[in-house]
This record gives C-alpha cells, sequence and structure tokens, in this order.
C-alpha cells in the first residue's frame, strides 16, 4: 500500500476510508498558492523586511526562512481560530455569560 496523501504516511489507515483522496486539488493549490508567496518574497526590495533582515543577517537557509514563516502564519490562524471557536462554544454553553454579554 503505497500513501498517495501526507497525512497517509502518518495514519496509512485512513486509505482504507479513502480519506485525502479528495484533497488532491487542494494539496495542489496549496503548493501554487506557496510557490506565488515564495516568488513574491524573492523579488521584494523592502530593504526593512522581515523576510529581507532574516536572509542577510542569519545563515539560515532561504528554504529554511520561507517554511519557518508559513508555519507562523499558520500557527497563528489556527490557534486565534480554535481560541474563538472554543470561546464562543463556552459562551453558549453558560445563557447566564452570554446574557451578561
Amino acid at each position: 500500500m503505497q500513501a498517495t496523501n501526507p497525512i497517509h504516511s502518518i495514519f496509512p489507515f485512513l486509505v482504507n476510508f479513502n480519506i485525502g483522496a479528495s484533497n488532491k486539488a487542494l494539496i495542489l493549490n496549496q503548493r501554487n498558492s506557496f510557490a506565488k508567496f515564495k516568488d513574491f518574497l524573492n523579488k521584494t526590495e523592502d530593504k526593512s523586511s522581515v523576510w529581507f533582515k532574516v536572509n542577510e543577517e542569519t545563515s539560515a537557509s532561504k528554504e529554511d526562512v520561507f517554511w519557518d514563516m508559513i508555519a507562523f502564519l499558520v500557527g497563528g490562524h489556527e490557534s486565534s481560530a480554535k481560541t474563538l471557536t472554543t470561546a464562543l462554544m463556552m459562551i453558549k454553553k453558560h445563557p447566564e455569560i452570554e446574557g451578561k454579554l
């Protein structure tokens, strides 16, 4: 059994349920978005940008810096979304608090 999706490398049993197969277009779109973002960063001439400063002032490769930036962007988005969702769920579970808001 060969993994067709990165998630299948971690959870191979998901192949049996065809989970992740419908995400091929999403994965392709994600790769295209990353390529466009990386191209945009490489063309920047803003000397005060984080991208420029980190690449000029450290020994880290541009590839490492790029993926660290993606991790911060995605991680920040994910944690904010989860926090907001949890807060709204807790407000709905406690009508007395919802009434005070």
